[in-house]
């Protein structure tokens, strides 16, 4: 059933698990370059993990994270991948 907000319409989410019983829908995190907002990130993934999802809690890391940082993330996001690291365009330093 389509709902109505202020930006338009847009269709609600079906159930939040395939039928084998993975999660359908992700919550996605990024960490890189070193550990500094890991504090961040851990309340992020704990606020989540609060309000019961049933999504799947990912955390993208960069080589730069240690892996204390890893560790800690792993506590509380389901998955923690390692990707590469990658610039982010942005007006005031270009």
């Amino acid at each position: 059933m389509p709902v109505t907000d202020q930006v338009g319409d847009w269709e609600a989410p079906g159930a939040m698990l395939r039928p084998n019983g993975q999660p359908r829908y992700a919550f996605v995190t990024f960490l890189m370059l070193n550990d500094n907002y890991l504090p961040g990130a851990l309340v992020v993934g704990h606020g989540l993990r609060r309000q019961s999802t049933r999504a799947a809690l990912i955390c993208l890391v960069t080589d730069g994270v240690s892996g204390a940082a890893r560790d800690a993330l792993r506590v509380v996001f389901d998955q923690v991948l390692e990707i590469e690291c990658f610039y982010v365009p942005h007006s005031r330093r270009q």
